[in-house]
Formats: C-alpha cells, sequence, structure tokens
C-alpha cells in the first residue's frame, strides 16, 4: 500500500512535477508585510505560523488545486468529527513515534516492549477510529483529499496484514503477561565485600514479593513470594544508563527481551510495513486546515461572512466580491476586544473589477478607508489562491500570477530624492514581470517630490499598466491624475480600463457646521465609482487633530486663562 497522500495538491502534481514549476511562486516579504500576512498565518496557524506563511505565499494559480484545497477545508468546517477524530489520532501516535522504532531486527530491552506495543497499538487505534469515522460521517465527506485519507485506512482496516497484526499483537501481550514478570539475579562479591560478579538466574512468570507483615510475624507461607527479600524493594529508574557489572547485567536482559522480541518478528515487520509516518508527514497539512477552519467559524460567530470564492477562468482576469472587507482588521478587532460584533463595527465593500474596469484610481479623504480597502483586495486575493475562504458574502475571483505592492515605508531616506529613486527603482522591477494576469497594489506611491513630477511619474506608471493589462488599484491624492483618465484610454490602448473609485464622505448634521463656516462631514469609508470630490480634504484633518488656526487660537487663549487662574492661588 505504497500510497502519498497530499492534502495541499493532488495526485497529478505528484506525476508531473507542476509543484516546482508553474503552479508555486513565492511572495516576497514586502508583500508580506504590506498585506499583514503574518498576522493571518498567526491566527490560522499559532503554533507554526510559518508554514501557513509558507502555504499564503507559495501563490498557485491553477484553478483545480484551489478548488481541491477549498473542498478539504469545506469538509473540515461542515464535519466537526473530522477534526475530532484527526487530532486525537495524531496527537496519540505523535506520543509514541520517537519510542516506537519497529523494524524487523530490533535491539530493546523488557523496559522498551512496553513501548512497542503501546505503539502499535496505537496505530491500530487509528486505524479503527478512522474505520468508525468512515462508517459514521463517510456520506458527508466531499472533498478528493480527505476520501483517499479514509480510502487508505479502510484497505488497510480491511487487509490480512492488519488482522494478523491485531492477532500478534494481542498474543504478544498475553505472553508478556503470562511469562515475563520478573527475574532472579545472583551476586557474587570480592574480598572488600563489592559486588564484583551478576548472573540471571531465572526469568519467572510471576512477579517478586516481598514478604507481607501478616507471613512475617505467623510465618505464613504465600504462594506469590517467590523470593524472600532481606531488604525493602527499591524500584529502578528505567531510563538511568547502567555501567561496569551493572550494564553487562542490563545487557543480558536486553539480549533477553530480543529473543522475546524476534519471536513476534512478523507482527514487528507488518507494523513497519504499515506504518504511521504519512500521517505525521502531513501534521502541518490537517492542523493548517484545522486552523484555517477555527478561524472562519469564529469569524462568523462575531458577525463577520465569510465565503467560499468561486474560482473563474484565470484568463478572465475578474475580482468581483460582495461585501469584502480587510481580513487583517477584522482579526485586529476581535483581538483587541473579543466580545466585538463585526457586522456593527465594519463597514464592507462590494468590488467588481473586470471588462467595465480593471484598474482603480482611489481618491477621498485620509483616514478615510483607502488603505484599508486596497489591502482587503490583495488579502482576499492570496486566501483564495491558497485555497482559504475569504471574508465577504459572495465572490468570483480569476487566479492572478503575482501580486506586487507598493506601500509607503516607515523609514524615511536621508533626502527627498533618495527616496523617489528608490520608489522608481522599485517600479521598474514591477515591471519587468508583471503580466496581464497580474495584480499591482499601490497606496500614495509617489509623493515624494513636487506635485507636478509626482503627476507626471504616476501618469505613465498608470499608462504602463494599462499597457500590460494588469489588475490594480491606485490609492492616491492626485486628484488631476483621474481627470486625466479619458486622455490615457485615447493614448494608449490595452485590456484594462480605468475608472474612478472614490471613499466617501457625508454630511454629519446639515445645521452643523465647522469653525470655517462649512458644513461638518465624516468619512463613510464606503469605496463606490464615482469622479473625485473636488477638496484636498485637509479640513477634516486639521479639525479631527485640532490644529486649525482658530483651534490653536481658542486653545491659547484657553491656557493662559489657566495660567492666570493658576498664578493667582499662589
Amino acid at each position: 500500500m505504497d500510497k502519498i497522500i497530499n492534502l495541499l495538491f493532488p495526485d497529478l502534481y505528484k506525476e508531473n512535477d507542476k509543484i516546482s514549476s508553474k503552479s508555486k511562486r513565492k511572495l516576497p516579504d514586502t508583500v508580506v508585510k504590506d498585506l499583514n500576512l503574518e498576522q493571518i498565518a498567526r491566527e490560522i496557524y499559532p503554533e507554526n505560523h510559518e508554514y501557513a506563511l509558507e502555504v499564503l505565499t507559495n501563490i498557485c494559480d491553477d484553478p483545480e488545486v484551489i478548488n481541491y484545497r477549498l473542498d478539504i477545508l469545506t469538509d473540515f468546517i461542515n464535519i466537526p468529527e473530522l477534526e475530532t477524530t484527526i487530532l486525537s489520532n495524531i496527537d496519540s501516535i505523535y506520543k509514541h513515534e520517537r519510542a516506537v522504532e519497529a523494524k524487523i531486527k530490533v535491539k530493546g530491552s523488557f523496559m522498551d516492549i512496553a513501548t512497542k506495543v503501546a505503539g502499535i497499538e496505537n496505530y491500530i487505534g487509528y486505524i479503527n477510529s478512522f474505520h468508525a469515522f468512515y462508517c459514521t460521517h463517510g456520506s458527508k465527506v466531499k472533498s478528493q483529499g480527505i476520501l483517499k485519507l479514509l480510502t487508505y485506512c479502510e484497505e488497510i482496516y480491511a487487509s490480512k496484514e492488519f488482522d494478523t497484526l491485531k492477532q500478534q499483537i494481542a498474543e504478544l501481550k498475553r505472553y508478556l503477561a503470562e511469562h515475563i514478570s520478573s527475574v532472579v539475579i545472583g551476586i557474587n562479591f570480592d574480598e572488600f565485600m563489592r559486588p564484583a560478579e551478576a548472573v540471571l538466574l531465572s526469568v519467572g512468570n510471576k512477579p517478586l514479593r516481598e514478604k507481607t507483615l501478616i507471613s512475617r510475624l505467623f510465618g505464613q507461607y504465600d504462594e506469590f513470594e517467590r523470593v524472600k527479600g532481606i531488604s525493602p524493594f527499591h524500584r529502578l529508574d528505567p531510563v538511568l544508563k547502567y555501567d561496569g557489572v551493572d550494564g553487562t547485567l542490563f545487557q543480558d536482559l536486553k539480549e533477553i527481551s530480543k529473543q522475546v522480541l524476534d519471536h513476534f518478528s512478523i507482527a514487528l515487520k507488518s507494523y513497519y510495513t504499515l506504518n504511521t509516518s504519512f500521517l505525521l508527514e502531513i501534521e502541518s497539512q490537517f492542523r493548517f486546515y484545522m486552523g484555517a477552519a477555527r478561524m472562519i467559524k469564529y469569524l462568523r460567530a462575531h458577525g463577520l461572512a465569510m465565503c467560499r470564492p468561486e474560482v473563474a477562468r484565470m484568463e478572465e482576469r475578474i475580482f468581483e466580491v460582495k461585501g469584502m472587507t480587510d481580513l487583517s482588521f477584522a482579526v485586529k478587532l476581535m483581538r483587541d476586544d473579543w466580545k466585538v460584533k463585526l457586522d456593527k463595527a465594519i463597514v464592507t465593500n462590494d468590488v467588481a473589477m473586470g471588462e467595465n474596469g480593471r484598474i482603480f484610481l482611489l481618491t477621498g479623504p485620509n483616514q478615510g478607508g483607502k488603505t484599508t480597502y486596497t489591502r482587503a483586495i490583495g488579502i482576499c486575493q492570496v486566501l483564495m489562491q491558497a485555497g482559504l475562504y475569504i471574508p465577504g458574502t459572495s465572490a468570483r475571483i480569476s487566479p492572478v500570477d503575482w501580486v506586487f505592492t507598493h506601500f509607503p515605508k516607515e523609514e524615511v531616506l536621508g533626502v527627498q530624492t533618495s527616496r523617489l529613486s528608490e520608489e522608481c527603482k522599485q517600479f521598474s522591477e514591477i515591471f519587468k514581470k508583471a503580466t496581464c494576469f497580474s495584480l499591482i497594489l499601490m497606496n500614495e506611491s509617489i509623493s515624494s517630490t513636487s506635485p507636478s513630477e509626482c503627476l507626471y511619474i504616476a501618469e505613465e506608471i498608470i499608462k504602463s499598466i494599462r499597457y500590460i493589462g494588469s489588475r490594480a488599484v491606485f490609492a492616491t491624492h492626485l486628484l488631476d491624475l483621474v481627470n486625466k483618465i479619458e486622455e490615457i484610454h485615447k493614448e494608449v490602448n490595452g485590456g484594462s480600463k480605468i475608472v474612478s473609485m472614490v471613499a466617501g464622505i457625508k454630511p454629519v448634521d446639515k445645521n452643523e457646521i465647522t469653525d470655517d463656516g462649512e458644513e461638518k462631514v465624516e468619512c463613510t469609508y464606503k469605496v463606490v465609482p464615482n469622479p473625485p470630490l473636488r477638496s484636498s480634504y485637509a479640513k477634516e484633518i486639521v479639525n479631527k487633530y485640532g490644529i486649525g488656526f482658530n483651534q490653536i487660537v481658542e486653545s491659547l487663549k484657553l491656557r493662559q486663562k489657566t495660567e492666570k487662574l493658576q498664578l493667582g492661588k499662589v
């Protein structure tokens, strides 16, 4: 039964080695940081987030593989008993995995036999456990990967070898219980009364016992008192290493136990042939799916919609999601307040990236949701291609061959021109790799030089993206760039139409005005197709942080008044 079960790739990927070529590409650390992927990986698999991050960043563009994974995840979500069965068996096997190395020739001791027997019993137990699961819940399983695992275990369960193994391990336990319970040791001393020689006198099928108080007082004979010790029994530490005479003595014990194990070599050989290593090899895959299923259920319990995305053909180049959310933001809210109701705390957005527009020029107020919206698209794309559910009520997404990000970096270079040069180098690297199947996400890019230079460089970038045909989101304050959309369409032929998207605002109260005599507004965090609003939104930022001129004047007056009152008290 030489079978390999892989829960990340179906059988064909072992046969034609697609895993190492077209279907697998590792996203760089910049994308991981910009999209908060490490935070999501920790949420999925806290004990080994590096593995979860590996799955997320090895971006796969094959719909067959993506659906293969989505099917498995759906089984874990819909059948809770699947996690219980697998987890209990993996934990049980793992405890014995290092101790149980049962092969045809085993060098062991009496102290090892019980451990080896327990390991084989674990193997029998987990096959029986999977059989019970298959009988009870097998009809609910829909995924190819889990069905293959269950079929494999069912074949073992029904095999003659497995029956033989169960019979022989039962015989071994019975033999050990009936024939090996004690040994009698003889010791010779030298002239200084130090133990000099030791010999095994016999192996007994009854345990040695101390004389009872009754027998010592009245001389009564107990059939179990084969040897009457003149001192109390002392427990031995099974992990101690013995040297000298003791080492020789215990080596003899090993030789005797080896004879016992050799007697049952057929059972041990069967166990070695039908070992559990394959299950341990895919343990991380199991835990990845289990963690993802738990996260989805937890998010749903907190009011966040999570859906299985429909995988569209790559050639369609679409991204359509209803009720999209930035998953990293939702996770942060949950960690800050475990009672939070995400459906009340988060504003969702609908996204339709396709024939009517594949390049979004996104404008809007500062802290109006542009970064969150841009990041959410990238996260949803990565989650879908990893075979995971995404935050939304429905989704239909084409795989991409790569995700590029260009977000502001926290570190600021010495001079602005150096920063601009670095940004341009990054775009140069992007355009060396980008194709019509790529996704490019830009957040306030090209903002480190004069407005006229920013506009010129940004326009050249958008022209290039349109010509290549990539999907893109460019969150920017360059309103004049948006006004050039039709001009760019006429100048450059390409497979990506440019559309203006706006992160909106709304009046707070029609009767409430700012200190400057204008209507007060607040961000809606809703992103919709619209021409840009003709405002720099600076007033909203100034008023929010209290740095408007009128606010500063009032603040100074209040401070001076407070100081006078304090001086009067003095």
